[in-house]
């Protein structure tokens, strides 16, 4: 086995043309390595492969490092020889044949120009000259001679031997010092491998460790960077050492502080910001005090970069996301993505003196920027502010982002106020709050608001809740009278509704009553029952209707209660009204009908029920079956169908009936003010009344069934 001081004058040797031992070694321990890695491809992939680089087959290069020049991707040069592989079969039955691989190393170098070895797949080398099969040699003891970086080779195939330091005495250190070594003798693989390892020239240079590499190699410790610092720093190097590329970790953390020892001098800077870059990079203790002590200076430094490269410097010296920061360099050119957005970063002081200055560079700003004080809770914007945002400089985008901050009722009333220009953003923010604000501050906040926006919030502002209605009841009379449809109709609250003043906006008493008694559908909120019964009295005592006596009295009351109340329209000097509430009482199957006020009401119904029967002895008697009503569910078409009319069966016979007579019998004179009764409520009338009336037997027909 060579020494490494032999091996240096052996690669030189070699470097010339001469060669160590056999040189048909180099062949047969080749194809050899060759055979071992194609059957571990084929164990793993089930065929063999065609392509050298695709099975990671690299003969040993010349000392030199070159190699013979080949051809396609199934040769490859080693020094003397060129290695091809000729055939690889993929068919599975063939495997096992000797022709299923072969391979061959071809001389070229000048003393074994023209041998050709050849490989099969069962792992036998012929030498083609002779025929005969070669024996393998002892490549192991070949390869450590032919490769002067052996231990190097061996070294990086154990250990990796990227990182270090390493001990003195490791295997990669030792490996090192032999490619070093090689290296600067001249022997041209080891020079080609040591440029391409930058551990290997860090932890063994190749000359006399200059102060930079002291404190920038691999092997750097704080103690011995520190002794080389002050020679960089009287020689002027110090910067351009910690700026230079690859200086490690520990070379940085020690030289670094001394650089920011005179932060003015650095910053704002041509490389400040690269400076601060690398101390965030290594964790420089002590990096953000000197960012809150400096922010001033280093913001300066951000705004001396070009504006598409002040969000990547920013990044670097900060650690901050590029999305979060984004929002926040947009300031810097004028440009404001929401409060919200920007506001995602925590207030560091670099931040804020950025901030500070887009604030003094873009005015228009200054609001922005002081309410973005208050969302990270450094201050609290004034009212003033506040409205400057909602109502001069405010995209309605941004409107929302008042949700982030604290609401007080200036500020909603501001919002109500931007109402003109954001309809949507600002009606859906005050919908938030109104049905929990007190009535009094209700008011003042939607002062702005236009009776349509006022209606359109009707379901937000609380007004079926007892005492927030009887609170606003006057308010919504003099806002938007439409809101009564939301408001809970209370007795406190009928009473305001009723009153001098609020009658006199409302169109009179009358109306008033008109309006609420005829709520049943959905006109107005809930009406409570003391409420309405308060109405009904009130309604009894002044009306002059008989059609709103009529519906009065149809209304689900109990009986006693129901009577009376009615009792003085029951006895009314006029007889539609002793007809129209007769009539009612009959309809709700209420007994005990006054008899004067039951013939009230037959005496209008005979006409009435004598046009009738007139008009059903012109259309003939009702066709047999039941009519009911017609419900159109979902998936139901009501439009008429486009094809030919089946004939009618019984039951649509008889509502085609009925709905004629319903179409011809409105000619005929109405009667007790209202629809008219069915059979049941015309014979409680009878039975009151000691009378008898005759009813059409075509209107019984004609009442719908299961109703």
């Amino acid at each position: 086995m060579a020494t490494m001081a032999g091996w240096v004058l052996l690669a030189v040797t070699a470097a010339s043309g001469a060669q160590p031992t056999d040189v048909t070694h180099e062949a047969v321990c080749g194809l050899k390595a060759l055979f071992t890695m194609e059957r571990s491809y084929l164990q793993e992939n089930d065929r063999y492969e065609l392509s050298t680089e695709t099975l990671g087959f690299l003969p040993l290069p010349c000392p030199d490092a070159t190699r013979p020049p080949t051809s396609g991707n199934n040769s490859i040069g080693g020094c003397q020889f060129v290695f091809t592989i000729l055939s690889a079969t993929q068919d599975l039955e063939q495997l096992k044949a000797p022709e299923a691989l072969r391979a061959e190393a071809l001389g070229v170098g000048p003393r074994v120009e023209g041998l050709r070895f050849v490989l099969d797949s069962k792992g036998s080398i012929t030498r083609e000259d002779t025929g005969a099969p070669v024996p393998y040699p002892d490549c192991e003891a070949w390869r450590r001679e032919a490769d002067p970086l052996w231990r190097y080779h061996d070294a990086v195939s154990e250990h990796d031997c990227t990182s270090g330091p390493y001990h003195p005495n490791h295997p990669c250190m030792q490996g090192f010092a032999d490619l070093a070594e090689l290296a600067r003798a001249g022997v041209g693989v080891a020079q080609k491998e040591y440029a391409e390892n930058p551990t290997a020239r860090e932890l063994a240079p190749p000359e006399h460790p200059t102060p930079t590499m002291r404190l920038c190699r691999l092997l750097a410790s704080p103690a011995r960077g520190a002794e080389t610092i002050d020679t960089l720093e009287r020689n002027g190097q110090l910067l351009s050492t910690v700026l230079s590329p690859h200086c490690n970790t520990e070379g940085l953390r020690v030289a670094l502080p001394r650089i920011f020892r005179r932060f003015d001098a650095v910053c704002p800077g041509e490389h400040c910001l690269e400076l601060l870059a690398l101390a965030r990079d290594v964790q420089l203790p002590g990096l953000e005090e000197l960012l809150r002590t400096h922010a001033s200076r280093v913001a300066d430094a951000v705004l001396l970069q070009p504006p598409n490269a002040r969000l990547k410097y920013l990044h670097q010296v900060t650690g901050v996301s590029y999305l979060d920061l984004s929002p926040l360099v947009q300031t810097l050119e004028g440009k404001w993505e929401g409060l919200r957005h920007v506001g995602r970063v925590r207030p560091e002081p670099l931040l804020l003196a950025l901030l500070d200055r887009a604030r003094r560079a873009h005015p228009e700003l200054a609001p922005r920027v002081a309410l973005l004080h208050e969302l990270w809770g450094l201050e609290t914007a004034s009212d003033a502010t506040f409205r400057a945002w909602t109502v001069s400089t405010l995209p309605c985008t941004e409107l929302d982002d008042a949700l982030a901050l604290k609401v007080t009722l200036p500020r909603l009333h501001f919002i109500a106020e931007a109402q003109a220009r954001c309809q949507k953003g600002s009606l859906g923010i005050l919908e938030r709050y109104t049905a929990t604000l007190p009535p009094r501050d209700v008011m003042k906040v939607l002062e702005p608001l236009t009776a349509e926006h006022l209606n359109w919030m009707r379901n937000h502002l609380g007004l079926n809740e007892p005492e927030r209605a009887e609170a606003l009841v006057d308010w919504v009379v003099d806002r938007q009278p439409k809101l009564l449809e939301a408001l809970r109709i209370t007795v406190p609250v009928a009473q305001r509704l009723l009153s001098r003043r609020n009658v006199k906006r409302l169109g009179g008493r009358a109306r008033v009553l008109n309006s609420l008694l005829r709520s049943s559908n959905g006109r107005h909120g809930t009406i409570e029952a003391d409420a309405w019964r308060l109405l009904y009295k009130e309604a009894i005592q002044s009306t002059h209707s008989s059609y709103l006596v009529r519906e009065l009295a149809s209304r689900l009351l109990p009986p006693e209660e129901k009577k009376m109340l009615l009792a003085g329209l029951l006895r009314s000097p006029d007889a539609s009204i002793r007809a129209a509430a007769a009539a009612g009482l009959a309809d709700t199957k209420v007994d005990g009908i006054p008899r004067e006020a039951a013939r009230a009401c037959l005496e209008e119904l005979r006409p009435q029920l004598l046009c009738l029967q007139r008009l059903v002895e012109r259309l003939g008697p009702p066709p047999p079956g039941k009519r009911f009503f017609p419900y159109v569910g979902y998936g139901v078409d009501p439009a008429p169908s486009l094809k030919s009319p089946k004939p009618l069966s019984p039951p649509q016979l008889l509502e085609h009936y009925c709905v004629r007579l319903e179409e011809e019998s409105r000619d005929c004179p109405s009667a007790c003010s209202g629809a008219v009764l069915d059979a049941e409520a015309h014979s409680r009338l009878e039975a009151a009344a000691g009378e008898s009336v005759p009813y059409p037997e075509a209107l019984r027909a004609c009442v719908y069934s299961g109703l």
